[in-house]
């Protein structure tokens, strides 16, 4: 390789060199080629070494490094364009020296041929956007996980953002260098090392879910309302029972038409399109609700909204207005608030208080590890807790007691002699808040237990101890039932 500058004929007929310098060099498959540099000799020869370098990393068939990579991306576009033309620098290589603007643009795409939920693209492109753009990124080599770092705690700080915008913002950076890598534009995350945002110690918004009681108390009052957002009374009761019995989400929701729902397996498939994993599913319909949905969707075309009306926008306005006229507050005592995103928390918690194994639930909720459904899901109360302890052995006796001894009264007879009332086992047509109607004359009134429990279908809630029953009232507190 070399570097030298040409000679020209000037006007008066002289030679003279020319103004830029070139350099000559040999590529891997022994084609000499000349490329002209700066007019900067020091400039050139540091061109030259890149070069030589590149040469010999795509003789041996090696990805370029991390120093590689930012020498790449700092070449003019008509360098780089002709060290592709030569195939020295491979096509996506050479992409990576594309302004971010671009790269984030394919990254869109990227996202909309994977079928990305539109909500999930829009967001994500303008929160990597925001990031880049406040940091004066220009190219993915400008990138600096310190700046970003410090971006992020100055917003956090300045401009009263929470932890959890925060750790978003930081997840859509990530997720667009992982689009990098895979796409061959980068070697690296430089993000990947940024620690996230303590959530649980700035909470913004604690969702609580709401109790069997809520639930049976809404319905029943939305049942008798107005009608309200496009959607009659009994069509919003149906729409919240469906919601807290499929755990579906608001968009998902809204985004349901009629064809998705099978009446003969009584199913609902969630397409891939609406749903926010992106993952096409098929939820089971409890036989009582999938009628109710075949009544309400009976003159309806295939492609027709299942749920149609305003509410699609203002489903949170629709529900409290609901709230109020059934008495429920929107925040409890402890200061969490109900929304309409609370239905799906009300079906894991609910499946959790009935003894539902984590990884069930977690399949119900789909999501992606058991964790995150006991992390932001599961709102177990301080009587479901005290259940639990009450199922510790007796230490004050020092002898500890056995399931069997457990299940027998005081006068060592089964527990289950001693309660008159059968346990319905035949849950076929019975869906997740149907005790309403399961009362009888000679059972517990409802003011003095929870609704939920009524439902003898569902008594696996009960803790049976000593021939004491310990049931949940709306408030949280235990109510001692001597049978």
């Amino acid at each position: 390789m070399s570097v030298f500058r040409r000679k020209r004929i000037a006007g008066d007929g002289k030679r003279k060199l020319t103004g830029k310098w070139n350099v000559q060099f040999t590529d891997a498959s022994g084609i000499v080629r000349r490329l002209p540099g700066f007019t900067d000799k020091s400039a050139t020869v540091e061109l030259e070494r890149g070069i030589l370098r590149l040469v010999s990393a795509r003789a041996s068939g090696m990805a370029p490094d991390s120093e590689m990579l930012r020498f790449i991306e700092g070449l003019p576009d008509t360098i780089r364009d002709k060290l592709t033309d030569w195939n020295i620098l491979d096509a996506r290589r050479s992409a990576a020296g594309k302004p971010l603007a671009d790269m984030i643009a394919s990254w869109a795409k990227h996202m909309e041929a994977r079928e990305f939920s539109r909500q999930y693209r829009t967001e994500a492109v303008s929160r990597v956007h925001r990031v880049f753009s406040d940091c004066q990124f220009l190219r993915v080599t400008d990138v600096d996980a310190a700046k970003v770092e410090n971006w992020l705690a100055d917003r956090r700080r300045d401009d009263n953002m929470s932890a959890r915008t925060s750790n978003s913002h930081l997840a859509s950076a990530r997720a667009f260098f992982g689009y990098l890598i895979k796409a061959g534009f980068s070697t690296a995350n430089p993000l990947a090392r940024i620690s996230k945002a303590n959530e649980a110690a700035d909470p913004r918004l604690d969702r609580r879910p709401f109790s069997a009681d809520e639930m049976l108390s809404l319905l029943a009052a939305t049942e008798k309302a107005a009608k309200r957002f496009g959607l009659s009374g009994m069509e919003r009761a149906l729409l919240y029972t469906f919601a807290a019995e499929s755990a579906l989400r608001w968009s998902e929701l809204r985004g349901l038409e009629k064809r998705d729902f099978n009446f003969v397996d009584n199913t609902v498939s969630v397409r891939a399109s609406i749903a926010k994993n992106a993952k096409e599913a098929t939820l089971p319909l409890s036989p009582d609700t999938a009628r109710r949905l075949a009544v309400h969707m009976r003159d309806c075309t295939p492609d027709a909204p299942a749920f149609p009306g305003i509410w699609r926008r203002r489903g949170a306005k629709m529900l409290h207005t609901d709230m109020a006229e059934a008495g429920i507050p929107v925040f409890d005592e402890y200061g969490r608030k109900a929304d309409f995103h609370c239905l799906r928390g009300t079906t894991a918690t609910l499946l959790s208080e009935a003894s539902v194994p984590l990884p069930t639930v977690q399949q119900i909720m789909r999501h992606s590890t058991p964790a995150l459904t006991a992390k932001h899901y599961v709102r177990l109360s301080v009587v479901d807790k005290a259940r639990a302890l009450e199922k510790m052995p007796d230490f004050h006796t020092g002898k500890p007691e056995s399931g069997s001894m457990r299940a027998t009264g005081t006068s060592g007879k089964a527990a289950a002699e001693s309660v008159d009332t059968p346990v319905d086992t035949d849950r076929s047509d019975k869906g997740l808040f149907q005790a309403t109607n399961s009362y009888k004359a000679d059972t517990i009134k409802p003011a003095e237990i929870s609704g939920f429990m009524a439902d003898k279908s569902l008594r696996s809630n009960e803790l049976e101890s000593g021939g004491r029953h310990w049931a949940r009232t709306s408030d949280p507190q235990l109510v001692e039932l001597v049978l």
